[in-house]
């Protein structure tokens, strides 16, 4: 269906170089290897693209997916995905909360600012649900759930759906003049943002 409809092959690239989530590792709490294996599922190819020493995105890059890094990109880094983006490619950026608790993550000052002016700005906190619906997983407040939605096309098919988002910031969102900027979901009244 996603071949037919959209034309063509797809390719979602996976970057590497910067401690980001490696789509070879099977740990549930650390690996992509699932997350790149229902990717290939729905026709889609995966590929993985080193930003070290020299970043280069190929041009079958439909998707390039980067994975909460925990060190700095550096600018060249940076750049690539400026580049890219700009030229008409789609991203998805995970970045974990820096706070200082049990693995180190990095500020990642330069890929914030690029996230920035396009209009979604990370806040150096961590998302908490209160709400102790998180025990039901096995988890603390560290895993907010969300059941709200927005009306936007690509969370259709989860309004009925419950799902959690593990060490998770939150982000403040501004039209630029370069994007708009849509939310697609939110957490209940029952979570707050933490930098403590």
């Amino acid at each position: 269906i996603c071949r037919a409809r959209k034309g063509g092959e797809r390719t979602v690239c996976f970057t590497t170089g910067y401690g980001e989530g490696d789509t070879t590792n099977a740990d549930q709490s650390t690996g992509y290897s699932q997350v790149k294996d229902l990717t290939e599922h729905d026709t889609y190819k995966t590929e993985v693209v080193p930003m070290l020493p020299t970043p280069k995105i190929p041009a079958s890059c439909t998707i390039l997916v980067v994975t909460g890094p925990k060190s700095n990109y550096l600018k060249p880094a940076v750049d690539a995905v400026k580049d890219f983006v700009e030229k008409g490619g789609r991203a998805l950026v995970m970045m974990d909360p820096p706070l200082k608790f049990g693995n180190q993550v990095d500020d990642n000052q330069e890929l914030v600012d690029l996230l920035k002016s396009w209009g979604v700005d990370p806040q150096k906190d961590l998302v908490l649900d209160l709400s102790g619906v998180g025990k039901l997983f096995g988890m603390g407040p560290e895993l907010p759930v969300v059941t709200n939605y927005e009306s936007h096309p690509i969370v259709t098919e989860m309004r009925s759906s419950a799902t959690a988002f593990p060490l998770t910031r939150s982000l403040v969102l501004n039209n630029t003049d370069k994007s708009t900027v849509s939310a697609l979901l939110s957490t209940t009244d029952a979570a707050v943002a933490t930098t403590n």
